[in-house]
């Protein structure tokens, strides 16, 4: 993509004395403000959910809970304030394809084992529209369409510089200097339109992917809607911990 980027409009903050404060002006300091922290957190929607390990909480399966906040500045009589709006949301952990599967499917993986019907189902089911990261090209992200038909050690593609047919095996032994381990195991397909096979091995699951309420199980739902629907001053207590975090707002 070619992005331009040009000069609009020069902020007047000197206005910020102004009652009420322009719209205009507003806008942009809650840009800023927002900005300032999302380097550091996960974005969805208008909320923020920290990324730190006293903010998460697992709930099992390969899932956790993180704690976020909507923040927004206000325009009081005292002057501005900054408004926090705490929330918490299920999201995938992200972890390395097979662990995540062994957390949340139950399956153990050992070196030439190879899925059943039933399980193949499963993984597929669990993984299909994931984003992933190839642990070998890691600066960018790939999204799960599927399984390979056919396992590992028996996938072989056409090298369109010798037109020669070549090993999945050995193209990542000559090419990567990796030993596939689990053989047995179909690849990860992550093109829509070509052929791009990738060991699971090879993947994690990428951050900040929400998982979707509706797959809790009663267990983890409850422990969910508990950390949501927390009192009074339990909300209070985590609000003003996310406010003094080292990724907070007001760092």
């Amino acid at each position: 993509y070619t992005i331009a980027i040009g000069f609009n409009k020069q902020l007047e903050l000197g206005r910020l004395r102004d009652q009420p404060i322009p719209k205009e002006v507003l806008q942009g300091l809650n840009v800023i403000v927002r900005e300032a922290s999302i380097s550091q957190r996960i974005a969805w929607g208008r909320s923020l959910f920290s990324k730190t390990i006293n903010h998460a909480f697992d709930l099992g399966r390969g899932i956790t809970a993180l704690e976020g906040s909507k923040q927004t500045l206000k325009c009081t009589e005292q002057g501005l304030v900054l408004r926090l709006e705490h929330s918490v949301m299920p999201f995938f952990k992200p972890l390395p394809v097979l662990q995540f599967l062994e957390k949340n499917l139950g399956i153990s993986f050992k070196e030439n084992m190879q899925l059943n019907k039933h399980q193949k189902l499963a993984v597929e089911s669990a993984l299909r529209g994931l984003q992933v990261i190839v642990t070998h090209r890691r600066k960018q992200k790939f999204t799960v369409f599927g399984l390979t038909s056919s396992i590992a050690k028996n996938i072989a593609f056409k090298d369109d510089r010798s037109g020669k047919k070549v090993r999945l095996v050995e193209y990542y032994r000559v090419k990567h200097n990796v030993q596939i381990r689990f053989q047995g195991l179909p690849c990860l397909d992550l093109s829509k339109n070509q052929m791009n096979y990738v060991p699971m091995e090879f993947c994690e699951l990428a951050e900040g992917q929400r998982y979707q309420k509706d797959g809790l199980r009663r267990e983890e739902e409850k422990r969910l809607r508990y950390m949501a629907l927390a009192s009074p001053n339990n909300r209070k207590e985590m609000i003003l911990r996310m406010i003094a975090a080292a990724d907070g707002p007001c760092r």
